[in-house]
């Protein structure tokens, strides 16, 4: 058995006042009021608004308004915790969610960036070739075609003066066909661009027609088209006269996304790899905190 004094108060059973007591006996309280070696028994601790009778309280400890108080901030507490415990489950939410749609982004660019690194590589090549022969003097004009897809030419000289007379495709055959230059042929790829050495007295009724004074000229030439240079004046012996042509390849000639598939992939997966840890990150950390606000 164990008592203690919680104040003064007045008894209820003879109206003086006295210790108020609370004993413990067999497991449960009971409150007394002693007067010196008197004891007055009140009742069961449960049964018994203490506040009543205490005037000089010294403890709160078996006070019913303290229970109520602690009955009270329990319930408070309970809902703080079911608060916090839905803001960490939206948050949780809102990880999961985020990272989804960061890794399906990420799935998708790894599935269109290996068409979009070939397309900008394709559209980006530009094939330029060319070839420059060697002019001893003024008898040779130079006839050049493009009977298979237009090209852009570019005609430059090095040390010597050149005129120039564009006509249609069937009067350049014509003339080939009328030519005695035993020379060959050269055809410039990937234009399959063609420069035949004409000599001058074959095209007699044209030299008149030439106009020009150029160290250098650029055109797009056609299919149906042809262009006659003739240098016409060296000041030096012997001197340079160069093609150049240039295309840019389209359609089927462009390569598929299969072939830049090694060094595309590469360099895809370096790029995107941080996208997708944090993806992963987000998902998991957000899945981990949905599960510890649920326990």
């Amino acid at each position: 058995m164990s008592a203690r004094s919680i104040g003064r108060g007045r008894c209820p059973k003879c109206g003086r006042e006295g210790s108020v007591v609370i004993k413990m006996v067999g497991g449960k309280e009971y409150v007394y009021v002693k007067h010196g070696r008197t004891w007055h028994y009140i009742g069961p601790l449960e049964k018994i608004d203490v506040n009543e009778i205490l005037r000089e309280p010294t403890t709160t400890l078996p006070l019913k308004e303290t229970e109520t108080l602690n009955i009270h901030g329990e319930k408070m507490n309970e809902e703080t915790k079911s608060l916090n415990k839905t803001v960490v489950e939206v948050i949780a939410l809102i990880l999961v969610a985020v990272g989804t749609g960061i890794l399906l982004l990420t799935i998708f660019a790894s599935i269109i960036l290996p068409y979009l690194v070939a397309f900008w590589s394709v559209s980006s090549v530009n094939i330029a070739t060319g070839f420059s022969t060697m002019i001893e003097d003024t008898t040779k004009a130079y006839l050049i075609y493009s009977p298979i897809r237009s090209a852009s030419i570019s005609i430059q000289s090095d040390n010597a003066y050149f005129k120039i007379l564009a006509v249609p495709l069937y009067t350049a055959m014509s003339i080939l066909n009328a030519t005695q230059s035993q020379e060959l042929e050269t055809h410039i790829s990937p234009s399959d661009l063609r420069v035949k050495p004409i000599k001058t007295s074959d095209i007699q009724g044209l030299m008149q027609s030439f106009f020009g004074n150029y160290t250098s000229y650029d055109i797009q030439l056609d299919t149906n088209q042809a262009l006659l240079v003739w240098p016409y004046k060296l000041q030096t012996k012997p001197t340079s006269l160069s093609f150049y042509t240039s295309r840019s390849l389209t359609g089927s000639e462009q390569p598929q996304p299969n072939s830049f598939q090694p060094l595309s992939m590469s360099i895809i997966l370096i790029s995107l790899a941080p996208r997708l840890i944090l993806a992963v990150s987000l998902i998991i950390g957000g899945y981990l905190l949905y599960r510890w606000s649920k326990k």
